[in-house]
């Protein structure tokens, strides 16, 4: 992502990214379909320009109780960070029953790209300096061998939500049944159901 924000010879309006793994990730719960009919109307949509689509994401009813069961203390680390690159972290109210992105699965403007990048960078060199040593959190992970190499990639993979957010930009679900989706989250794990 940063590479790309930062390249002179790419000049196209949109820009999307994708892993390896993507195939292997089709498998997962309830598979993967992009809905390119919901791809194809956002991108024609000019007169609105301040969107993420995503095609893998995960359902929160409560953001922070889905990051707490996952990486407890990772709220409070984000919060000291954005705190300290000037920005109100009380403002941070995540809404609650809503699809959320993985990092690696989205599509956007260009300009968007790179307004990301600039905050994402701040954010990461503000954490790093705020903890050197250690990780301000933890994982519910078994499988992470690097911890301490891992803890700012857990904390990456969520910032687009955070960006997203603080900036007012929209994150649009271009699956083909989001329904589906929701029900295979919800019977995984209660906190991946709707809350009142």
């Amino acid at each position: 992502l940063v590479a790309m924000a930062k390249a002179t010879w790419y000049h196209k309006e949109w820009i999307g990214f994708t892993t390896y793994s993507e195939k292997r990730k089709a498998g997962f719960r309830e598979g993967v379909t992009v809905d390119w009919v919901k791809v194809e109307k956002s991108l024609r949509d000019e007169t609105h320009q301040r969107k993420i689509l995503f095609w893998y994401g995960i359902y929160a009813g409560r953001y922070w109780e889905l990051m707490d069961l996952h990486h407890p203390q990772m709220h409070q680390a984000i919060s000291k960070v954005l705190s300290n690159i000037g920005y109100d972290a009380t403002r941070l109210v995540m809404p609650a029953n809503r699809f959320w992105p993985f990092g690696n699965y989205i599509m956007m403007p260009y300009a968007r790209l790179r307004d990301y990048i600039n905050f994402s960078e701040k954010f990461m060199a503000k954490f790093r300096q705020l903890y050197p040593i250690g990780c301000p959190f933890h994982t519910m992970e078994k499988h992470t061998v690097n911890w301490q190499a891992r803890c700012l990639g857990y904390v990456t993979e969520r910032l687009v939500h955070v960006w997203a957010i603080l900036n007012n930009v929209d994150m649009e679900y271009v699956v083909d049944d989001e329904d589906v989706r929701y029900r295979a989250g919800c019977r995984a794990a209660p906190v991946h159901c709707f809350k009142e």
